[in-house]
């Protein structure tokens, strides 16, 4: 699994079967939804790999031309500041 798992990139889509935990002490992230949780991998599947993007979609530093290049993920953004 760990061979597999090293292998995994942005945007694919991936199967997990395993256990559901809390996170050991100290090892939370508050900043995250799921950050009191981890799962116990058992088995790692890929169902689907994929591209790297060409850009982070969080990515508030782009130029107009990537994002007009990359039109569809541009559209993905969470902030998209086209009008």
């Amino acid at each position: 699994m760990f061979k597999v798992a090293e292998d995994l990139r942005n945007e694919f889509c991936v199967q997990v079967k395993g256990l559901v935990r809390a996170r050991p002490e100290g090892t939370t992230n508050d900043k995250l939804k799921s950050g009191q949780i981890e799962v116990l991998c058992h088995e790692l599947n890929v169902l689907n790999p994929s591209v790297t993007p060409p850009f982070q979609l969080d990515d508030d530093n782009l130029s107009e031309t990537t994002r007009l290049t990359h039109r569809v993920l541009d559209l993905r953004r969470p902030t998209c500041s086209a009008t």
